[in-house]
């Protein structure tokens, strides 16, 4: 069986052979029989494509980037001790830093850990039987048989053992055990005259002096709730859920019917004024800080000092208007799945980033140095993402053209790299793969011309020029001719 893959493994040697004999002054691609095999070195980038687009390996000076797609990838930032894995993105990634870890594998497993400050922090979580964390003293839980939470789900500390048998809820001021859970519960205050009891859905009372009763008879039938609220006064509240609900207070009024349908809840001290008729399909709110007028799914209106909503037949299509203060400003237009368009403003610095999308035909962004990527066809309805570019991205896109302003650097790129095309103030070069390339110094002092993978090269530089046949065979043609440099044309 062994002797199957030996033509390919002598291919592979031949072809690494290819790699290392050819001369380093050459300009790349020193091998290119893509989408099989493809190598380039140039610039202090390292290119090598093996079945494009399935395995790719990109190295530069300070990352670099291997994908298996699309089952495994991983990015590498020496420098910043930081590297990133993903198996099958994005149901299982792994991020590691300086001073942190952390790895997901959806929707059962995360692990993280954290040293960036004096007391480290560890939680895992297998969901949803195991739970672990050290932070200021230890998490442990293996549910539902016994477990020990400390600042999580809202509360100081939780315990359980053979949940909901028997769970302990503690905060600053308050304790509460539960026996069955929901059924039998008493609390109590840790500083001041406060307790509390239920036996649901029964009856149940929590009390606690000066502040406030609450309870219920037969819950939901008969609910109440009576405060005395500092600086406002007196709170009263029944209700019958879901008939009739009533809430009152010196600043405030509200009713329910049918709760939560039927809503009307008023302020006098804010000018608040909110009708659900019937919650959540149609709502109005009015207040000196926001308005909102809704009747899904036909239309939706919410202004807020920053910001402004605009839906029709929603959630299909919409405009946001949102605004930080001077600093910085978006407009969103969504038509889903089919528009998309982003418009972000950085004011002070008079800077602008944007986005535009027709699904699934293609999408263009522009950031806020200039740069620009255009890609065809668009399938990822999100904004330009790593993961998706590095794990699934290269199967689908057809056609990509990007202005990168920091090098200046002019891209097109049609079926991967079966038309490539790259043009700067420095050089121009031109891809057919596997045909031909070819490379030209703007000054025209240095020209490269390959023909079927670097099989027959021309090359023409300050030294010399000569001819390569075969990677292995270079005929020299003797040096440049001085007075002609800068003269070349192609």
């Amino acid at each position: 069986m062994a002797q199957r893959y030996i033509p390919s493994f002598i291919i592979l040697v031949i072809l690494l052979c290819l790699v290392s004999s050819t001369g380093a002054d050459d300009y790349s691609p020193e091998i290119n029989f893509w989408p099989v095999f493809y190598y380039n070195k140039d610039n202090g980038e390292k290119v090598i494509e093996v079945f494009y687009p399935f395995f790719s390996s990109v190295k530069r000076k300070d990352t670099g980037i291997v994908s298996f797609r699309p089952v495994y990838s991983v990015k590498k930032i020496p420098a910043e001790e930081y590297r990133r894995s993903e198996i099958i993105w994005p149901l299982s990634y792994a991020v590691r830093s300086r001073d942190r870890r952390y790895r997901r594998i959806f929707p059962f497993y995360t692990y993280t850990k954290d040293t960036t400050s004096d007391v480290p922090e560890k939680d895992i979580v297998v969901f949803p039987f195991f739970y672990s964390r050290n932070y200021n003293g230890e998490d442990f839980a293996l549910f539902p048989f016994y477990g020990k939470f400390s600042e999580r789900f809202g509360h100081n500390t939780i315990r359980f053992v053979l949940w909901p048998i028997y769970t302990m809820v503690a905060d600053d001021d308050r304790k509460a055990w539960n026996v069955v859970w929901p059924i039998f519960n008493y609390s109590k205050y840790v500083k001041g005259d406060g307790y509390g009891y239920k036996f649901w859905p029964f009856y149940g009372k929590h009390e606690k002096k000066g502040a406030y009763e609450k309870g219920f008879i037969m819950w939901p039938f008969y609910t109440y709730i009576h405060a005395d609220i500092k600086n406002v006064g007196k709170y009263k509240g029944w209700g019958a859920i879901p008939f009739y609900v009533s809430e009152k207070s010196p600043v405030s009024r509200a009713r329910s019917i049918l709760w939560p349908l039927f809503n009307h809840i008023k302020s006098k001290t804010e000018e608040y004024e909110r009708w659900d008729y019937p919650f959540p399909i149609a709502s109005k709110i009015k207040s000196e800080k926001r308005y909102k007028n809704s009747f899904l799914p036909f239309w939706l209106i919410n202004r807020t000092p920053d910001s402004e909503t605009l839906s029709i037949a929603f959630p299909f299509f919409w405009s946001f208007n949102y605004r930080t203060g001077p600093f910085l400003k978006i407009k969103t237009v969504r038509f889903v799945p089919l528009y998309w368009k982003r418009d972000e403003y950085l004011i002070k610095e008079g800077k602008h980033a944007g986005l535009r999308q027709v699904w699934p035909f293609f999408k263009q962004e522009e950031e806020f140095n200039h740069s620009t990527r255009l890609e065809v066809p668009s399938l990822y309805p999100l904004l330009h993402d790593e993961p998706w570019e590095r794990n699934w991205g290269p199967f689908f896109s057809l056609y990509k053209q990007s202005h990168d302003t920091t090098t200046d650097v002019k891209t097109i790129r049609f079926l991967w790299r079966l038309f490539h095309k790259k043009s700067s103030p420095r050089f121009f070069y031109l891809e057919m793969a596997p045909l031909f390339s070819l490379y030209k110094d703007r000054s025209g002092e240095d020209i490269h011309f390959s023909f079927v993978g670097n099989m027959f090269t021309y090359k023409k530089n300050t030294v010399g020029r000569h001819i390569r046949l075969f990677h292995f065979l270079k005929i020299p043609l003797g040096p440049a001719a001085e007075g002609k440099r800068g003269s070349h044309s192609w």
